[in-house]
């Protein structure tokens, strides 16, 4: 068994960059989808529902797969069963690359969701094995600003990719190559490691218990939040650029830029909010900040129908999204949580994620087939952060019955 302070630094961060790129590209492939829907839409002759399911099928399968297959990869070694899923990733992009149909393309998404999103636990394990506890929270803010640039260098360059090399299904080639080649660099980089600190945190936690996920209310409290804000993220990111083409007249290149100018810009505020530390004792804070500016720019893109404007609420989207790290981060922070317990966890809020994410195409393309008004439709959608406040509410409420009670506590010893 290793020491803590053996762990080269190096290596430690060449793992963190082999994890980062790949969890990035594969988000990357899930949500530029409403990029290349216009095209596939007229290949496939897509309706606005159909759109919708497309939109939707993988977020809707995640939700009934995340914990069940994060409780299976969480008992295997955690190198070997990520190699193997993002392998899979890989594949299952290439074969929406060739779909013919519409539920071949459905299969490749659905397929790509579900072993993505079983990374889940395997990815905890591996950060807990090569981080002590206490860095956690930096190392993550540091992923999560990669994994931001990535999706919006993917963002930025899709319509550009898809031009050069003629059409949606070459554009999934390309990433499909990408990602590949990513998944052979994970696979020389990442080790397993189990050290002295990982080994006392196990202790003597021998299989990951489902009932974790009712031990820690704040779970329950943090998915609200996030399965909430993902109904206008997912519902926008499916047809804001249908939208912004077809109506407000914005070309594909700049919604492209917009949506790399909101991942982008998300980076730098990912990292922030989870090292300075005057906003790490004030995460509440932060997420009702972001709710209510997430729903302002929502709102804003719904009529954008200028560069500048599209611009100016892409940036604002990208500030208020410091909420999603700060959520997930929260799950490793738990009081006396051990290293599988945060595997499902993070497969919970997983789990609200795609049932959030599921519900938003879907509203966004039911609405407008009821209504034949796409803005009408988002503009809807957009209100959904606010839910972010009540997490944020709910959070500080139990922060402070909490601080309360261990203040009383040496009271109550004393008199005792």
């Amino acid at each position: 068994m290793q020491q803590p302070d053996e762990s080269p630094r190096l290596h430690r961060w060449a793992i963190v960059v082999s994890l980062t790129s790949s969890v990035g590209t594969s988000l990357g492939i899930l949500f530029v989808i409403g990029l290349l829907l216009p095209e596939i839409a007229a290949d496939l002759d897509l309706s606005p529902s159909e759109q919708g399911w497309l939109g939707s099928s993988v977020l809707v399968a995640n939700m009934f797969f995340a914990i069940p297959a994060n409780l299976l990869t969480s008992m295997s070694r955690p190198w070997r069963t990520l190699s193997f899923l993002f392998l899979g990733v890989g594949l299952f992009t290439l074969l929406q690359a060739w779909s013919p149909i519409l539920a071949v393309l459905i299969v490749g998404r659905v397929g790509l969701g579900i072993l993505f999103t079983a990374t889940q636990s395997p990815r905890a394990l591996i950060l807990q094995q090569w981080v002590p506890k206490h860095r956690l929270a930096f190392v993550n803010g540091v992923i999560f600003a990669g994994i931001d640039l990535i999706m919006g260098l993917i963002f930025l360059t899709t319509p550009h990719i898809q031009n050069l090399v003629n059409g949606w299904r070459n554009t999934f080639y390309v990433w499909a190559g990408v990602s590949l080649a990513l998944t052979a660099m994970l696979i020389i980089v990442v080790r397993d490691r189990v050290t002295e600190e990982f080994q006392e945190r196990m202790g003597s936690q021998e299989r990951t218990p489902l009932a974790s996920i009712l031990k820690y209310p704040q779970l329950w409290i943090m998915g609200l939040g996030i399965g909430g804000s993902m109904v206008a993220q997912a519902g926008f990111s499916t047809f804001w650029p249908t939208l912004a083409q077809d109506e407000l007249g914005i070309s594909a290149s700049i919604v492209g830029a917009a949506l790399g100018v909101m991942t982008f810009v998300a980076a730098p505020t990912d990292f922030l909010v989870n090292a300075v530390p005057t906003l790490v004792k004030r995460r509440p804070l932060v997420l009702a900040v972001g709710g209510l500016f997430s729903t302002l720019a929502y709102l804003g893109l719904t009529y954008a129908d200028s560069t500048a404007l599209v611009m100016a609420f892409g940036v604002l989207r990208g500030f208020s999204f410091a909420y999603f790290p700060v959520l997930m981060i929260m799950v490793f922070m738990l009081p006396g949580i051990k290293p599988r317990e945060v595997g499902m966890g993070l497969a919970f809020m997983e789990t609200s994620i795609w049932i959030g994410a599921g519900i938003g195409p879907l509203l966004v393309g039911f609405l407008q087939e009821a209504t034949g008004d796409l803005q009408f439709a988002l503009l809807v959608c957009a209100f959904s952060p606010l839910i972010l406040l009540v997490s944020a509410a709910l959070l500080q409420g139990r922060e402070m019955a909490e601080r309360r009670r261990a203040s009383l506590a040496p009271a109550q010893q004393t008199e005792a």
